[in-house]
């Protein structure tokens, strides 16, 4: 039963990130991932320090874009000749 929660888990993400559409193949590399997990515990290393990687990263973005909308417009350029 866990297996399958975290293939389910694995795939959403994997198809959230790719598409935002289901599918077959966020499906399969959800139940893939899922396999090797619960069966070493490198592989469930491995995957963990992805899924938190993968988060880092997607809340570091989000904060950029956040703190890029907040700045003010730059001015245009006066016209004519520039030095």
């Amino acid at each position: 039963m866990l297996r399958s929660l975290i293939g389910a888990f694995i795939g959403s993400r994997i198809d959230k990130q790719r598409d935002g559409r289901g599918g077959i193949a966020g499906a399969a590399l959800g139940a893939a991932a899922a396999r090797v997990a619960t069966r070493s515990i490198p592989g469930a290393l491995a995957i963990g320090g992805a899924a938190v990687a993968a988060s880092l990263i997607g809340k570091r973005i989000k904060a950029r874009r956040a703190r890029h909308e907040q700045l003010p417009p730059i001015p245009p350029r006066p016209p004519g000749p520039q030095p």
